[in-house]
């Protein structure tokens, strides 16, 4: 089953990306060698999570898994079962161990994180500027988050950059 990839987060808003069809190759390869999935031409890649990332006022965590972890759910899977975003110019997907109050998984949940790089996060809610001042976009890239147990969706949530 595809589902829709939006974010949720006050801080950025709500975002929906719509992909009426989908062409998904497996098996395929990346420049170095690691596992590759082409979504309607777009490479989305397996890279290894090479240490703990967090966002502070999101209260995110996100460390890579205990030695030897082997996800239920492959990373084609992961992939498969999201909506990529028809903006995108690539895709990364990474396994790891995310926990954020926010998203409601207080505890580490093993998922895997795609995130998709190149695609415009629109700019939602309040603001003091008349909007043709506004940047179209909020930032360039939105992480969906698939369990890696079930394959179960769980949110999405895209950064913005600073202001400035």
């Amino acid at each position: 089953m595809r589902r829709w990839v939006t974010t949720g987060i006050a801080a950025v808003g709500v975002a929906a990306v719509c992909l009426l069809g989908v062409l998904v190759t497996t098996g395929a390869s990346s420049d170095n060698g690691s596992a590759a999935v082409v979504v309607n031409g777009i490479t989305i890649t397996e890279v290894d999570l090479k240490g703990s990332e967090s966002i502070p006022d999101m209260g995110v965590t996100f460390q890579p898994p205990d030695h030897g972890t082997v996800p239920t759910v492959s990373f084609e899977q992961a992939v498969e079962s999201l909506h990529t975003p028809s903006d995108a110019k690539s895709g990364e997907a990474s396994i790891g161990l995310f926990s954020s109050d926010q998203f409601g998984l207080p505890k580490p949940t093993l998922v895997w994180r795609v995130t998709y790089s190149g695609v415009c996060v629109p700019i939602y809610g309040p603001g003091g500027q008349a909007a043709d001042e506004l940047p179209k976009c909020a930032g360039d890239e939105i992480n969906a988050l698939v369990d890696a147990t079930t394959g179960k969706y769980l949110s999405s949530y895209a950064v913005s950059p600073p202001p400035g």
